[in-house]
C-alpha cells in the first residue's frame, strides 16, 4: 500500500460531505448492501482526497477490492474504513450523529461515546450485534472461533451474511478453511450475561489477545500478511538489484544506486564496526513495512531461508527506498512544469528522487507509531466480555463456555492465564449457577483463574 498522502491545499475541491461512502457495488441485483444510510450515488474517492485508516490503510484501491466501506471524520475530515473503529461504534450511528476518528486530535472526540459501552453491551437486534467493527464468536465444524465482522449483506428474503475475518492466531485442522461470510446461525457475539447459551457453546483455541505483542507482532508475523498490487509493481522491476544487495552487496560500486550501502559503509567507518541494521522506515504504515517484508521472503531468491540477513537491513531498507521513491515520483508527476532549460535529464531526475526518497526515509515521522492492530484490539474487547467474572455479568461470567456441549478444542482451559483485573472480586465464584447445580469449587480452582 501507498503512504499517507499530503493533505489537500485549502483551494484543492473536496468530495460532497456524506457520512458514509460504499466504495464498491456488487453486479449481482439480489445483492443489497444493509450498510445504511448510503448516499444515493455516491461520488467516486481518488487519491487526492486524504484517506487515513487506523488499520494502516493509505489508498482506494484496496477498499474497492474488498468491498470496504469509508467513513469521514467531522473534525479532521480524513477517511478511514468503518469496520476498522473500535467496537463498532462507526456502524451504528444516527442520521445526524457527528462521527470523530481515533487519531491524536480527534480522539478525546470520540472517547466520550465509547469508554461506557465496553463493560455492558446493549442487546437489541442482530444487525446492533453483529455490525461492522464488532467482535463475535463464528462457527467453523463443532467449534466456534472469535472473527471481526467488516460487512454484511442481505440477500433476497431474510437471509444475512456476514464477512468475517477470523482471528490471525486461530488453530483450525489443518485440512480445513473458515469461510469468508457466515450466516447469522453461525455467529454469536459475547453472550454477555448470558449463561444458559454459553454453555452450549465449544470453544475452537486460539492464542489470546493479551499473550500477543502488538507492534512486534505485526513485523514478525509479515508472511501473514499479504503484499499489495501497488508493492508488487513498485519493487517487481527491481528484484535483480535487491538479490545483488542480499548476496553480493558492494558500496563502492552500488552507492548511487543504493544509497542505504553507502549509509551503513560510513556508519562502519565511523564506529569503527560492520554495521548492517537499518532503523529507518519514514512514514510508511506499520502495514506498509509487513507488506514490503512479505513481497522480498516470496521473491527474493534465499530470502525465505536468511531472513535475519535483510530483514531490517540493506535489502530490506532499499525496498522501503522504492516505495517511498515511487511516492515522491507521483508528486513530482503533478507538479508544475519547469522552463525547458532547466530541465535535469531523465537519468539526474531518477537519481535526485532515489536520494530525496532515502533522505525522506531518514527523516519523516514514523507513522506506523499511529497504527492500530485492529483485529487485536477487536479481539481484545470480546475476550473481556467473554471471559469478565463479576457481579454485571452474573452467572456467565462464571466460566460457562462448553459446560453443556463439551470440551474446547484440544481439551483447551481459556480462562488459564487471563488478566487479573478481569475478576472484578464482587461476585461469589463458587455459588451454584442455578438450582440443582453441584457445587463447582474445585473446577475453579484447578483453573488458577481465582486468587
Amino acid at each position: 500500500m501507498e503512504s499517507s498522502q499530503p493533505l489537500p491545499s485549502i483551494s484543492q475541491s473536496r468530495p460532497p460531505k456524506h457520512k458514509r461512502v460504499k466504495l464498491f457495488v456488487p453486479d449481482n441485483d439480489n445483492e443489497i448492501s444493509i450498510q445504511q444510510p448510503l448516499p444515493p450515488q455516491p461520488p467516486s474517492l481518488t487519491p487526492e482526497y486524504d484517506f487515513y485508516c487506523r488499520c494502516g490503510s493509505r489508498e482506494h484501491g484496496d477498499l474497492q477490492e474488498e468491498s470496504e466501506v469509508a467513513i469521514q471524520c467531522d473534525n479532521c475530515e480524513r477517511w478511514s474504513h468503518v469496520a476498522c473503529q473500535r467496537d463498532g461504534r462507526a456502524s451504528n450511528l444516527a442520521k445526524k450523529e457527528p462521527f470523530y476518528c481515533d487519531t491524536p486530535d480527534c480522539a478525546p472526540y470520540s472517547d466520550r461515546v465509547f469508554l461506557a459501552q465496553i463493560r455492558r453491551p446493549e442487546h437489541t437486534n442482530s444487525f446492533t450485534m453483529y455490525r461492522p467493527g464488532k467482535g463475535a464468536l463464528a462457527r467453523h465444524g463443532k467449534y466456534w472461533y472469535p472473527v471481526r465482522i467488516k460487512s454484511c449483506r442481505q440477500l433476497g428474503g431474510k437471509i444475512t451474511l456476514y464477512t468475517v475475518k477470523w482471528w490471525r492466531h486461530c488453530s483450525f485442522k489443518l485440512d480445513t478453511q473458515p469461510p469468508l461470510e457466515v450466516g447469522e446461525g453461525d455467529l454469536v457475539d459475547a453472550l454477555y450475561g448470558d449463561h444458559k447459551r454459553r454453555r452450549m457453546i465449544r470453544l475452537g483455541r486460539w492464542t489470546h489477545a493479551h499473550e500477543v505483542p502488538q507492534h512486534e507482532d505485526v513485523i514478525a508475523n509479515f508472511r501473514h500478511i499479504p503484499y499489495s498490487v501497488n508493492i508488487d509493481e513498485a519493487l517487481a522491476p527491481h528484484s535483480q538489484l535487491l538479490t545483488n544487495i542480499l548476496e553480493q552487496p558492494d558500496p563502492a560500486k552500488m552507492r548511487n544506486a543504493v544509497p542505504v550501502l553507502g549509509y551503513l559503509a560510513d556508519l562502519s567507518e565511523k564506529t569503527g564496526r560492520k554495521q548492517t541494521t537499518v532503523p529507518y522506515c519514514g512514514d510508511l504504515s506499520l502495514t506498509d513495512c509487513a507488506q514490503i517484508a512479505n513481497w522480498v521472503y516470496h521473491h527474493i531468491p534465499g530470502a525465505s531461508k536468511q531472513i535475519v540477513n535483510w530483514l531490517n537491513c540493506a535489502t530490506y531498507a532499499h525496498a522501503c527506498t522504492i516505495m517511498a521513491e515511487n511516492i515522491l515520483a507521483e508528486h513530482h508527476s503533478a507538479a508544475p512544469d519547469m522552463d525547458s532549460k532547466s530541465l535535469p535529464t531523465p537519468e539526474e531526475e531518477a537519481n535526485a528522487i532515489l536520494q530525496a526518497a532515502w533522505l525522506d526515509l531518514q527523516l519523516s515521522c514514523d507513522m506506523s507509531a499511529m497504527d492500530v492492530d485492529v483485529d487485536l484490539e477487536c479481539l481484545g474487547i470480546l475476550e473481556q466480555r467473554m471471559f469478565e467474572l463479576s457481579l454485571a455479568a452474573g452467572a456467565a461470567g462464571n466460566e460457562q463456555w462448553g459446560k453443556d456441549a463439551g470440551t474446547h478444542q484440544d481439551r483447551w482451559n481459556p480462562y488459564e492465564g487471563l488478566p487479573e483485573h478481569w475478576n472484578h472480586g464482587d461476585r461469589d465464584p463458587y455459588a451454584p449457577e442455578f438450582e440443582g447445580e453441584l457445587d463447582v469449587r474445585g473446577f475453579h480452582i484447578h483453573s488458577g483463574r481465582l486468587h
